[in-house]
């Protein structure tokens, strides 16, 4: 298997025809021969793009080969302007395509995410659309994500409305965060400037369709494979107790605090790195 995947790099598959939705993914091997058949499935959360996701990546490379893929909407993936396109269901059902890409079969993965990345992982595992994964390697996890109700009314502006509501909201959110939250600034500023480079449509309705409809509470012990969780103590976006709670549902969960900030792997990439190698030899020296 992966001879095949060593040839695979940078590539597109169809999930979808009418629209057409072409989802970028990538394999990186493992720089270690000794390692290259255990593999870490990356999923890319909210404005994530490979180039943001490269410094762990390269280090991750180091014990394990890895897979990426951008979903719809997000990166190189595209993301028609079009309602209804971005529900839970047809995400997991995109990320179940992708395993079956790569033909994973059960115990032969690993499954990293970050917020609503690792959501993404928590439910195609629920509902049950393909193999499983050994563990998850999961970032500022959540059971159900926090909104305000009014921004849910912004899903119903047309899109030059809801493009001024968010030159405003953001405006006033970073004025906020530098008072309540600042060292948070960083993770608004590299929003904002993903914003710049990428169409906002489809990064608004991912938001307002999977993100603020994903819902897992009340099924958390079904996630019943190890997990490390990462979170940061001062997290303005997933509180930290939302995060935490995560290690409760397998004997063999590991918590690990990274700090104070939402993006928890950025610039740090090489001490997450080493938590997660760390887990992953207890992982398959104790199966």
């Amino acid at each position: 298997m992966i001879n095949k995947l060593s040839k695979m790099h940078d590539n597109f598959i169809v999930v979808s025809e009418k629209p057409l939705i072409r989802i970028h993914h990538a394999f990186f091997p493992c720089k270690n021969e000794k390692y290259k058949d255990r593999i870490i499935l990356i999923i890319l959360g909210w404005l994530g793009n490979f180039e943001g996701i490269m410094p762990l990546v390269q280090q991750f490379q180091q014990f394990a080969s890895i897979i990426v893929y951008e979903p719809r909407g997000h990166g190189k993936s595209n993301g028609p302007r079009k309602r209804g396109i971005y529900k839970p269901k047809f995400i997991i059902e995109e990320l179940a395509k992708i395993i079956k890409h790569y033909d994973l079969k059960d115990s032969q993965f690993y499954l990293w995410g970050s917020c609503s990345g690792i959501n993404i992982g928590y439910l195609y595992f629920l509902e049950k659309l393909g193999p499983k994964p050994i563990a998850f390697l999961a970032a500022s996890p959540s059971a159900k994500n926090d909104t305000k109700w009014w921004f849910m009314l912004l899903r119903f502006l047309p899109w030059p409305l809801l493009w001024l509501a968010y030159k405003i909201i953001f405006f006033f959110l970073m004025l906020y965060l530098r008072i309540k939250s600042p060292n948070e600034m960083k993770n608004l500023k590299y929003s904002k400037d993903k914003f710049t480079k990428n169409d906002l449509y489809p990064l608004f309705r991912f938001l307002f369709e999977f993100f603020f409809g994903y819902d897992i509470r009340g099924r958390e012990k079904e996630l019943d494979v190890p997990q490390i969780i990462f979170y940061g103590e001062g997290d303005w976006f997933i509180k930290a107790e939302k995060s935490m709670k995560f290690v409760h549902y397998h004997p063999k969960s590991e918590i690990v605090n990274m700090g104070d900030v939402h993006r928890v792997y950025a610039g740090k990439e090489a001490k997450i790195t080493k938590y997660v190698e760390d887990f992953v030899n207890k992982i398959e020296s104790q199966q």
